[in-house]
C-alpha cells in the first residue's frame, strides 16, 4: 500500500483540528462534524464516507456507538476506523469495546497528543494497537510522514485502560501544583499512581508493560503537567474549591467505574482519594495527605 489515502476525521473538535494539521500535507483528508461552525461547513457523513480509506475518531466515546450505526451500511469492508478517543461511555465501555462488537477493521492511538502542540507543529507521541496485524502497513503509510511518532502494542486492552484511568490520576497533579505542595509529592504521586494504573491494567487483562508506556506514564506525565492539559485545569479549579462546570474524561470515568463497577476501585488508595474530592466529601488537601501511610516491607 502507497501512495496518498482517502482519509475521513469525524470531529472538528481539538484533536480534530490538529488531525487535520497533521494529516493534510500528506493525504486527501475530509473533515466531518456534527454541527457546522461559523465561517466553515462539512460535506455530509453520507456522502464523505462512501470513499474513505481510513476514518479517523476525534469524538467522545459516547459518540461512537450512534456515529458507527450510520457508517456500516455505508463504508467499505476494507476501511480501517481509528479511535483517539480516552473515555467512557454512558455504559462504562471503551471505544475499543464498542469497536469490537461493530468492526472487523480498527485500531486505537493512544499516548501525549496535545493538541495545541501538534498544531504548533511540534512532535507526538502515541502507541497503536489493532483489530489485525496487516493493519499495521495501513498505520504506517497514513503516519510515517507527519510529527506523530508510533510505536505497536499487541495489547488493545492494557493500552485503552492505561490511558483512559490516567485521566483520573492527572487530575491529582493539578491539584498539587494548586496547594504548592512541592515536587517530592508530585515524585510520590506519580509512583502512588503507576502502581495503581498497572494494577487496575493487569485486572482487566492487559499487559504489566502498558502502563509503563506511552499511554499510560507517557500521557500522565503530560496531561498531569501540561498548563494546556484540561485536566491539570480542572485539579487546580478543585483544589481552589471551585465546583463549577466539572466537565472531563476523567471525572466522567470516575463516575462510570464507580456506577458500572468495572474493577474493585476501593482497592486503590489514591484513586479513592481523588474520588472523595471530586465528590465534594473532603479538602483537597486533606484527601491527597491522608494516602502518606509508612509502609514496611
Amino acid at each position: 500500500m502507497s501512495g496518498k489515502k482517502e482519509v475521513l476525521i469525524l470531529g472538528y473538535g481539538e484533536m480534530g483540528h490538529a488531525f487535520q494539521s497533521l494529516l493534510t500535507p500528506c493525504h486527501d483528508v475530509t473533515v466531518w462534524n456534527r454541527s457546522n461552525i461559523r465561517g466553515k461547513t462539512f460535506v455530509p457523513l453520507e456522502q464523505s464516507a462512501q470513499k474513505a480509506e481510513v476514518i479517523i475518531f476525534c469524538l467522545p466515546v459516547n459518540a461512537h456507538d450512534p456515529v458507527l450505526n450510520t457508517l456500516l451500511p455505508i463504508i467499505r469492508s476494507s476501511t480501517l476506523c481509528i479511535s483517539i478517543a480516552k473515555g467512557l461511555n454512558e455504559s462504562a465501555q471503551t471505544a475499543a469495546e464498542i469497536f469490537e462488537k461493530k468492526l472487523k477493521n480498527y485500531a486505537l492511538i493512544y499516548g501525549p497528543m496535545i493538541a495545541e502542540e501538534i498544531c504548533s507543529m511540534k512532535m507526538g507521541f502515541a502507541q497503536f494497537g489493532c483489530s489485525h496485524k496487516e493493519h499495521y502497513e495501513t498505520i504506517e503509510e497514513v503516519f510515517k510522514k507527519t510529527r506523530l511518532y508510533l510505536k505497536s502494542s499487541n495489547d488493545i486492552r492494557g493500552i485503552s485502560w492505561s490511558v483512559i484511568i490516567k485521566n483520573v490520576y492527572a487530575l491529582a497533579f493539578g491539584m498539587i501544583d494548586e496547594l504548592d505542595l512541592g515536587k517530592n509529592v508530585q515524585g510520590f504521586l506519580t509512583v502512588t499512581a503507576l502502581e495503581e494504573l498497572d494494577g487496575i491494567v493487569k485486572s482487566f487483562g492487559g499487559n504489566a508493560a502498558s502502563s509503563y508506556g506511552l499511554s499510560g506514564l507517557g500521557d500522565l506525565i503530560t496531561t498531569g503537567s501540561s498548563e494546556n492539559s484540561h485536566h491539570h485545569t480542572l485539579g487546580k479549579k478543585m483544589a481552589r474549591g471551585d465546583y463549577s462546570d466539572l466537565k472531563g474524561e476523567g471525572v466522567h470515568t470516575l463516575f462510570m467505574v464507580e456506577k458500572f463497577n468495572r474493577f474493585e476501585w476501593q482497592k486503590y488508595p489514591l484513586f479513592v482519594a481523588i474520588r472523595h474530592i471530586v465528590r465534594q466529601e473532603i479538602d483537597a488537601k486533606e484527601s491527597i495527605l491522608s494516602i502518606y501511610k509508612l509502609k514496611i516491607v
